[in-house]
């Protein structure tokens, strides 16, 4: 049952947008972001609101806050919570407003936290901006706030600053405060886009407990389709500052009726199909918005009334609205049946080892205390020719560390790395730079991995000019031959990165990869930060290339929609060690570690209708100073026996071979 917010009636809206524009004036014109926007929200509803990068759903978020960065502005249009006009508010009033009838949880909470105050100071100041109590209750109150986000401890926390949280615990504290004056709306910002699935399981299902025991109405922005579809009661569908279509969860994913709600479903990660389906096409310039349909230079229903007439939001039954002259069309599309997927040995993978790390440790000394960080410790694996290893698992779980490890980036502790039978440790000279040329790395964020002062044809040759290769104009014509390789043109050389959109500018990071020839890439997370429809142009690329010159990916990803789509093989690690290696279908269909089955049980799916059986664990990973003694899984696990406690399982293969740490695998 929702509980009603004070000053709104059953059947008021608590949040309305109507016809809202936004517009910002720069130097090299007005750019206009956000076209029209109309939607309201009543106590207890959570709407979604989605779209590609540069649609308009911060902004939107950004004009109900009246935090708008500047030059910015609301040219037109009204937003009201509870019947009151927020626009023509004083400042006063706004600071009134902000934190008792409105908060905003923003996507990175060390950045919104203030890292010289401790968490208490930041909560009890939140408190007694709205409420008329004494240092001391606040204070009580502010515990009993950590308390409700499931913080442990939450009385000697208060004096905690945020670099002593991790990621998932700085989100709740932000939740905690945007929580702390029962606000009727919340706007939540990408607040889970930067987490593990099992933290963001945790921060939805925190979000969830919370709203309903208040009422609260929630706006939730995300690019995240899974995430939408598992929270939220209705969907707002935005495209260049428009809505597109909007409807109740369950019947936009059942039956989307806007061809750029389809393209955004079709670019999702499956688990069959060997092709993702990305929209064609990017976003249209704010400053250049085309005639018509903003959408129709990227839509495949595009007609002569799409390129000069700009559709109405209309409904087509009751609660579901679409901007589409030719909405009948699309509404009576039913996606394909995907195909099944080839493993790498149909694409033509073999058994000859490329990369084989064994028993691999790393620790990180703690200054002169004689205490180390245990980031690895005794990882073990192989990676073949034509095949793609997947490592996945929580942040802090030695992913990163393991991969930069395999580059000879950072040097081991302890174990062994060979690449194509060479120990990469012991090679000097020649032999040193034949594994340069070998194994490269792409990386999440491709603006700060290339040189902005570079252009890209430098910037793709530069690896060939610091081994040496070949003369300026056969490294120019390598760049070129790479430019159309991961499909740009080649007069694309000349530019620079900001020139380029987050897709572009990751295949650049890719063509220069592969400027040396190699055999292994590394990816580190590498469509992570991209839009669905950006993933799905990348992965179709990396699997492209697989396939036409045999690499070998060791692939790092938290999503494991993109891990069953492109991975052969899966390792599962936490805290420093693989707790489970397996085909991807074993590790999928048939997980037998406790961390894994929780991982999947997490994550994410894009089908309001799928029945969900959430594995809760308790409580954050350990610290890697201190891990604990036996199984480091068994403080969290929910089968953990006493066996768990006192000795940790080793890496045994199965009778069906696949490979599981845990004493009750069998089980």
């Amino acid at each position: 049952m929702t509980v009603q917010q004070k000053g709104a009636t059953a059947t008021s809206p608590t949040l309305e947008v109507v016809d809202l524009h936004v517009a910002f004036d720069t130097r090299r014109g007005r750019i206009q972001a956000v076209n029209g926007v109309s939607f309201s929200l009543r106590a207890g509803e959570r709407l979604g609101i989605v779209g590609e990068s540069g649609s308009g759903k911060s902004v939107t978020a950004q004009a109900a806050v009246q935090l708008i960065p500047s030059p910015g502005r609301i040219t037109r249009g009204d937003i009201r919570l509870k019947g009151r006009s927020i626009p023509g508010l004083s400042r006063r009033e706004l600071q009134s407003l902000r934190g008792s009838e409105l908060a905003m949880i923003f996507q990175d909470p060390m950045t919104s936290l203030n890292p010289v105050y401790t968490v208490g100071h930041q909560l009890t100041e939140a408190i007694r901006l709205h409420q008329r109590i004494d240092k001391a209750a606040a204070r009580r109150y502010a515990a009993e706030l950590l308390a409700s986000v499931h913080i442990p401890q939450p009385e000697s926390r208060l004096s905690s600053y945020p670099h002593q949280f991790s990621g998932g615990m700085r989100q709740r504290v932000m939740i905690a405060i945007a929580l702390a004056n029962n606000p009727a709306v919340l706007i939540a910002d990408e607040p889970t886009t930067a987490l593990d699935v099992t933290t963001q399981k945790q921060i939805l299902a925190l979000l969830d407990e919370l709203c309903r025991a208040h009422g609260t109405a929630v706006v939730f922005i995300t690019h995240d389709l899974g995430v939408v579809a598992e929270f939220c009661d209705r969907v707002v569908v935005m495209y260049g500052g428009q809505v597109m279509e909007t409807a109740p969860t369950s019947e936009l994913f059942r039956s989307p009726q806007h061809p750029y709600t389809l393209g955004l479903l079709e670019s999702l990660p499956h688990a069959h199909g060997e092709e993702l389906t990305p929209i064609p096409g990017e976003l249209p310039d704010p400053r250049r918005l085309p005639e018509g349909c903003i959408f129709h230079p990227r839509c495949r229903y595009s007609e002569a009334r799409c390129r000069q007439e700009r559709p109405a939001l209309r409904s087509l039954q009751p609660g579901h609205e679409v901007a589409c002259h030719r909405a009948e069309e699309v509404a009576g599309y039913q996606q394909q049946d995907a195909q099944p997927s080839t493993s790498a040995s149909d694409r033509g993978g073999s058994k000859t080892p490329v990369l084989e790390v064994r028993e691999l440790v790393k620790h990180y000394p703690l200054g002169r205390t004689g205490a180390f960080v245990s980031a690895v410790e005794g990882v073990s694996f192989t990676l073949y020719r034509g095949e793609t290893l997947a490592l996945v698992g929580e942040s802090g779980s030695g992913k990163t560390t393991t991969a930069m490890t395999t580059l000879r980036l950072t040097d081991p502790t302890s174990g062994e790395v060979a690449f194509e039978g060479n120990d990469i440790f012991a090679l000097r000279g020649r032999a040193l730079r034949t594994f340069r040329h070998g194994a490269q790395v792409v990386f999440q964020d491709p603006y700060s991995s290339l040189d902005p002062r570079m252009n890209v044809r430098d910037l793709i040759s530069e690896p060939m000019v610091i081994q040496g290769d070949g003369t300026r104009q056969e490294r120019d014509d390598r760049a070129a031959e790479l430019l159309e390789l991961v499909g740009l043109q080649v007069a694309d050389g000349a530019r620079f990165p900001h020139q380029f959109s987050g897709g572009q500018r990751q295949r650049i990071a890719i063509a220069r990869a592969l400027a040396l020839h190699p055999t292994l890439l590394v990816c580190d997370e590498p469509v992570s930060a991209l839009d669905v429809s950006v993933q799905a142009q990348i992965l179709n690329l990396l699997r492209r290339l697989q396939r036409e010159l045999e690499l070998s990916y060791l692939f790092i990803a938290h999503d494991l929609s993109v891990v069953r789509y492109i991975a052969d093989r899966v390792a599962v690690m936490y805290l420093g060690k693989i707790v489970e290696l397996g085909s991807k279908e074993e590790i999928f269909e048939d997980p037998k570690h406790p961390y894994t089955q929780a991982l999947l049980s997490a994550s994410p799916v894009p089908n309001p209708d799928a029945e969900r059986d959430p594995i809760t664990l308790g409580g954050e990973i350990p610290s890697p100073v201190d891990p604990p003694p036996g199984c480091r899984f068994h403080t969290r696990c929910p089968l953990a026996e006493e066996v768990c406690r006192k000795q940790e399982p080793p890496l045994r293969q199965l009778s069906d071979g696949q490979l599981v740490a845990c004493h009750l695998a069998e089980e």
